[in-house]
């Protein structure tokens, strides 16, 4: 069968979601014919147990697994996947994370049928919020007026200006864009963070056309307390954000943006750290940023930030830190 699209499922350790999460995919009805491959990457858990069983109790003739003999990671699991994918269209669904529109590859293949221009589409999703065990908020709006200049566009994403970050399971891409960027930007694979995400906005921003988005609720978001991004201290969320920050920054020098830009960038991105780092009572975390980054600033950001920090620590300066919360938001 000539498949349009491929439903990408990369999981690890997911032994108490895998089925569901594939049960969601096998229940799509679309129009289009797709397939789905599940990736294991070689977990410890009993993910893989499941997945054949799955497998084996339903006889899905669309879906093929991949059973990774040793740990790869994220990354390394897109480049290796995109390489090989050979549909018109993906989908990426976390391994904990489900689908409850049976209709949304169907629906957001429509657009992207319709309209040449746009290469990424997303839905509005629900989270689920697994400490608590219960369902979290709705997520059902999304803006972002992004400059047409395709430099500007990725220091404008970084800089958050859109309502918020896409959650991946949502979205479905255009093939073609992720695979040239793999021969432009695969450095972003291999870089300070273990995200996708970095690379699959930089090769949207960049190679692609319209972001698109549909208000639909068609994803349930599983907010673990353990993950790639969520975690139990906020000083792990902090060293998380550094790497964000160490990362995009190598993305700002790989596309080569104008040092004016990448200034302004770096300025506002500390800010934020900065203010976070106070708020959440981490302020020797803020030096051993500075110290860390070395190189990738100027020297005068890193003394001035320095000078900030150590302010505040001395007079408990909350009309610096008003004054941080005006830089954030300009």
């Amino acid at each position: 069968m000539d498949y349009l699209a491929s439903v990408l499922i990369i999981t690890y350790n997911h032994e108490d979601y895998i089925e569901r999460t594939l049960k969601s995919a096998m229940n799509q009805k679309s129009k289009y014919p797709f397939k789905i491959w599940v990736i294991d990457d070689c977990s410890t858990d009993k993910n893989q147990e499941k997945i054949d069983n799955f497998l084996h109790t339903f006889h899905p003739s669309n879906i093929v697994k991949t059973f990774n003999p040793q740990n790869l990671g994220l990354n390394v699991n897109i480049e290796n996947a995109f390489h090989n994918i050979d549909t018109k269209y993906t989908f990426i669904l976390g391994g904990d994370d489900y689908w409850i529109d049976e209709k949304k590859i169907e629906k957001e293949i429509d657009v992207l049928e319709a309209n040449p221009d746009i290469s990424f589409i997303h839905t509005g999703c629900q989270t689920f919020e697994e400490k608590k065990n219960s369902m979290g908020r709705i997520i059902n709006k999304w803006e972002w007026h992004y400059p047409q200049n395709r430099k500007k566009r990725v220091v404008d994403f970084f800089a958050n200006k859109c309502t918020y970050y896409p959650v991946a399971s949502t979205a479905c891409i255009r093939t073609s864009i992720i695979k040239e960027g793999l021969q432009k930007y695969t450095k972003l694979l291999h870089s300070h963070l273990t995200s996708e995400g970095t690379f699959l906005h930089v090769c949207q921003c960049m190679l692609g056309g319209d972001y698109h988005y549909l208000q639909d609720v068609t994803t349930i978001y599983t907010v673990r307390e353990e993950s790639l991004s969520h975690f139990k201290e906020q000083v792990d969320y902090f060293k998380f954000d550094v790497k964000c920050f160490r990362t995009q920054l190598d993305a700002l020098h790989l596309i080569g943006v104008n040092p004016k830009s990448e200034w302004q960038y770096i300025f506002r991105f500390l800010a934020r750290l900065l203010y976070f780092s106070h708020k959440f009572n981490i302020p020797d975390a803020f030096d051993d940023l500075l110290d860390a980054v070395g190189n990738d600033l100027p020297l005068c950001y890193k003394q001035i930030f320095k000078i900030s920090n150590h302010s505040l620590l001395v007079r408990g300066c909350f009309k610096g830190m008003r004054h941080i919360k005006h830089i954030l938001k300009s």
